[in-house]
């Protein structure tokens, strides 16, 4: 948990923002947020502890919910937390969700695609009583590590500086209470998160259980269990008396946190 003390003008006393995040895109653009919302006594708080706060009206609060798209929709891990939040009793929300940009050959840019990611979080807040204040789907660097190989830096710092951009301009505009909902973008994403629907479905039900049987660890694998220890979810778990190995269950939402982050490179 971390408090952001700056005390600008702001149309909120007080903001949470609950982020997901596996290799760090989510957890950037959570701490961009936190800056450019210029909300006294702003807090983010890794969902990854499953705690939330349970905050008064009186000080005209805003909830934030910051995550990345899982196969065009929202993680289960993020699902279900929203779904464990406290009601909302007419207080503002906002979602921000991140997906994978890439800038093939440094030549052009091509964004990623969140599909239903944002709305479904959006309908789970709407029913428990919170007022959408805004939604954005934020671009950084493509990460799907067991797919393909990492962009080239000079693209990440493309794309950084590109989405930085669009995120203080969400982040600004939430800050003086006013909408961010009917933009072009998020039309686009509406219609495309409708297509997709059914692929999101099969992912949450069939398709991540699948992805989390795809993961292993290599012979550099030194079975420190960090992985273990920093998994997201804590879907990992480490066999072995003598030389412990880790082993991936059906809880893995293969954010690739594992991956990213082993000090061996042997995920």
């Amino acid at each position: 948990m971390k408090e952001n003390t700056r005390d600008p003008q702001s149309a909120y006393g007080s903001a949470v923002l609950y982020f997901f995040s596996g290799t760090g895109n989510s957890l950037r653009t959570a701490k961009k947020i936190a800056s450019f919302l210029n909300v006294p006594g702003t807090t983010t708080i890794n969902i990854r502890y499953s705690k939330y706060i349970i905050i008064s009206k009186q000080n005209n609060p805003i909830t934030g919910m910051i995550f990345p798209t899982h196969g065009f929709t929202a993680p289960w891990a993020v699902i279900r937390f929203a779904l464990s939040l406290p009601r909302g009793n007419g207080s503002k929300a906002f979602i921000t969700v991140t997906r994978g940009g890439t800038r093939p050959f440094g030549i052009f840019f091509l964004p990623g695609l969140s599909g239903s990611a944002s709305f479904i979080i959006a309908f789970i807040l709407l029913l428990k009583g919170y007022r959408i204040q805004g939604i954005a789907e934020i671009d950084m660097p493509s990460n799907w590590m067991s797919l393909h190989w990492g962009l080239h830096r000079k693209n990440q710092d493309y794309i950084f500086t590109k989405s930085e951009k669009k995120i203080r301009t969400f982040a600004e505009r939430i800050a003086a209470g006013k909408h961010y909902l009917l933009t072009l973008n998020n039309c686009i994403e509406f219609i495309a998160g409708c297509a997709l629907l059914p692929v999101s479905f099969l992912y949450l039900i069939i398709g991540r259980f699948g992805l989390a049987k795809l993961f292993y660890a290599n012979n550099r694998c030194t079975g420190c269990g960090l992985c273990a220890r920093e998994c997201p979810v804590g879907a990992i778990i480490m066999k072995g008396a003598i030389h412990p190995r880790p082993y991936w269950t059906f809880s893995c939402e293969s954010c690739m946190h594992c991956m990213g982050y082993c000090p061996e490179k042997a995920v």
